[in-house]
């Protein structure tokens, strides 16, 4: 790529107290299309809150009077902090000036540690791209005024006397002018500047390509009709009409917001389409960065060191290397589920501590990828297709123990095998236990107290016991099988998904017949393993858990759902219950778990003797 790529949505700032001095670069950026947004820096100015998304800020350094270089930053951190948005994202800060300033270093180091820091600082000096003259225009102006408007008051010779004097005495502007090829040069000096954070002209071209993405829509769908004066009202009509598609009968009943939102939401589905068009035909997006495959790595300055996790594209392993050397030396590349084995191999606790650290943020990136791609968190409708609700279970270990056996395998790591009977089993089992002893002594048992009842009885030896005693027996057997302990149960997360189809939720059908909701778990990692259908494909069919893990408020988890437990309530219990989301499904997971959920519940069974 030959030219840094300038932003054209709007989101150029610059900060320069001299109108005169900002003018030229805001018209030398306007040339080539790029909108930007100026402040003087006076607080007045300068908005209550952020409201617009900043990647590129151009701030003259020389804002203030006489200070310290501290003040100075803070001062210009402050007005930024007035600018850039908590959630901005990446940007660019360059630092503006005619001289070189005194504060501009200081201004580097503080931003850096800032809370909103940008990628990279650049410092340009204006007149490297800008030329200083004296503007006479305005001067001669105001003498034809005063001549125009004078000549006929004053004789000849005085009136030459008064033009002399303003001419004298008039203070010339010094103003701006920008040099030839200016805006190729600053453009130049940013591709050299980024030549090491080039992922940011690849979003940045990719913004631009979601801005004509849009605009194309637009004006694709303003061009249907004939722009004259129905033009308006033909418009309106099929905006209506797009309506209809996602509302059915259900239009007549609706407001005009909600016309609105359904019309908005066929202009989405087209935009996804549009958008690959745009980006993959653009040059600049396909050449904005370079990236070698023989080389994919994830890396962390530590103590002066150089850590680096290198993913071996053609073997899918991963490699520890430190300061550009496979650490420890002669270690076979790793599978990634070896590769926290690696924390092992440092030098001291604390290097070994270091590693582990290192490798675990390294293995968290993924499920935080893909959190991103499958949920949204930001959910606006308490029952719509793709909601996930928390599901509250009551009642005893022995239901929450029967729903996870949906769920799990028997040899699950959560279940602990225990010999231990439950409290409650205990008393049972002691206020009965001396009729239940001596009807097992005369059968032949070994005397057992209720705390290790032998289990292994057989018809003849229990034949005698009543219909109480062999409860508590059975009671006992039960607990001793499994035994969930209550810190891992406080782990799992009961979950319903809404599989509602989008159509009936559009057109509210749900509202007269029922909410379908498809049960499931949020499993920490740990017990990822655990779950049904993991290498069994009679298992895998009745569940969905082929979900990547997901990482929510710090925790790793992996979804399932059992299409066996689909159920219906009925709206009243739904708004009674006032459910609040969790989350939402985006709609390529959602499609895909619909899409077995319909199979599954119209699979075909097969009639055979056995």
């Amino acid at each position: 790529m030959k030219n840094y790529q300038f932003p054209l949505d709007g989101s150029v700032v610059i900060i320069e107290d001299k109108i005169e001095e900002a003018l030229p670069l805001i018209k030398l950026l306007s040339h080539e299309g790029i909108a930007t947004t100026y402040y003087t820096g006076a607080d007045l100015e300068l908005p209550k809150k952020p409201i617009q998304k900043i990647r590129l800020a151009f701030v003259d350094i020389q804002l203030f009077g006489p200070s310290d270089s501290h003040s100075y930053a803070q001062n210009i951190l402050k007005k930024l902090d007035s600018i850039i948005p908590e959630d901005n994202g990446p940007y660019i800060l360059i630092v503006w000036s005619k001289t070189e300033d005194i504060n501009a270093e200081t201004l580097e180091r503080e931003v850096m540690s800032w809370t909103k820091p940008p990628v990279v600082v650049l410092r340009l000096n204006k007149t490297y791209f800008f030329t200083t003259f004296v503007d006479e225009s305005t001067r001669d102006v105001l003498i034809e005024r005063v001549d125009s408007s004078l000549r006929t008051r004053f004789q000849t010779d005085d009136m030459s006397a008064v033009k002399k004097a303003i001419k004298d005495s008039y203070q010339h502007s010094v103003t701006l002018k920008a040099k030839e090829n200016a805006l190729q040069a600053i453009s130049k000096e940013l591709l050299s500047k980024l030549s090491g954070v080039d992922i940011l002209q690849l979003f940045a071209v990719w913004e631009n390509c979601i801005n004509k993405t849009s605009g194309k829509i637009v004006e694709s769908f303003s061009s249907l009709h004939k722009s004259d004066e129905y033009w308006r009202d033909n418009l309106r009509s099929t905006m209506c009409r797009m309506a209809h598609t996602q509302l059915g009968k259900r239009i007549d009943s609706v407001d005009d917001n909600e016309l609105i939102k359904n019309a908005i939401k066929t202009l989405n589905q087209i935009f996804l389409g549009v958008l690959e068009n745009t980006t993959f035909q653009n040059d600049d997006l396909l050449k904005a960065i370079k990236i070698d495959k023989d080389i994919v790595s994830f890396s962390r300055n530590e103590n002066g060191k150089k850590y680096e996790i290198r993913w071996l594209v053609k073997s899918g392993e991963y490699q520890l290397y430190v300061d550009e050397k496979v650490f420890p030396v002669g270690e076979k590349p790793k599978k990634k589920d070896k590769i926290s084995h690696l924390s092992k191999r440092g030098i001291g606790d604390s290097e070994k501590a270091l590693i582990k650290c290192f490798i675990d943020e390294y293995l968290s990136i993924e499920p935080d990828i893909n959190t991103k791609l499958f949920l949204d968190f930001n959910v606006f409708f308490n029952e719509c297709p793709g909601i996930i609700y928390k599901k509250s279970v009551r009642g005893t270990y022995k239901r929450r123990r029967k729903l996870l056996e949906n769920y799990l395998k028997p040899e699950s790591k959560i279940f602990e095998k225990n010999r231990i009977i439950g409290k409650r089993q205990i008393e049972k089992a002691r206020l009965n236990w001396n009729n239940v002893s001596q009807t097992l002594i005369r059968n032949g048992a070994r005397k057992k107290t209720p705390n290790s009842i032998l289990f292994n009885l057989n018809s003849e030896q229990t034949k005698d016991l009543d219909s109480k005693a062999l409860n508590v027996l059975k009671n006992a057997q039960e607990d001793q099988t499994y035994v969930i302990k209550d810190n891992k149960l406080k782990e799992i997360i009961f979950i319903e998904l809404n599989v509602v189809p989008a159509c009936d939720h559009a057109q509210k059908k749900w509202i007269k017949m029922k909410v379908r909701l498809l049960p499931g778990i949020m499993l920490p990692e740990e017990y990822s393993e655990d779950l049904k259908g993991k290498n069994d494909v009679g298992a895998s069919l009745a569940m969905y858990n082929t979900m990547p893990l997901l990482k929510i408020d710090n925790q790793c988890y992996q979804c399932a759902f059992d299409f066996r437990l689909l159920k219906s309530e009925d709206v009243p219990k739904i708004i009674r219950k006032r459910r609040k989301p969790w989350f939402k499904i985006r709609g390529e997971v959602l499609s895909d778990i619909l899409s077995r959920l319909s199979s599954h519940a119209s699979r075909v069974g097969v009639t055979f003797i056995e």
